[in-house]
């Protein structure tokens, strides 16, 4: 089974534009994390995300659509793709550009189970 840093690096690698991608816990922790630029500071990210993150989830409570599953962001430069892995752990995924969108939904739906097993 590959390690969660190995799956979170084949995301930066293989998808054009991901900047940084990372595992938070519900508490804002960083779990783990990779990024293209080193000037990011996941740890910050995490504890500051997090939260914001936490309250998307409760609209749920608003909407009687069950739980929160993944959601995606889309910014004038770039996304933000959000998905929950576990009762503790949140996935992060911040990309720039708005071309690859279809993929990088795509491929993270692939990587969701493995990185679940990974936990």
């Amino acid at each position: 089974m590959a390690e969660t840093n190995e799956i979170l690096q084949r995301l930066i690698d293989e998808v054009a534009d991901v900047r940084s991608v990372f595992i938070a816990s519900t508490d804002g922790f960083l779990i783990d994390g990779v990024t293209t630029n080193n000037n990011i500071d996941l740890e910050a990210l995490a504890a500051d995300v997090i939260p914001k993150i936490d309250e998307q989830a409760d609209l749920d409570e608003l909407f009687s659509l069950g739980r929160w599953d993944i959601s995606m962001i889309e910014f004038e430069n770039g996304i933000l793709l959000s998905a929950y892995l576990e009762e503790d752990a949140i996935l992060i995924i911040s990309a720039r550009g708005r071309r690859n969108i279809g993929n990088l939904r795509r491929r993270a739906k692939l990587l969701i189970d493995e990185l679940r097993a990974a936990l």
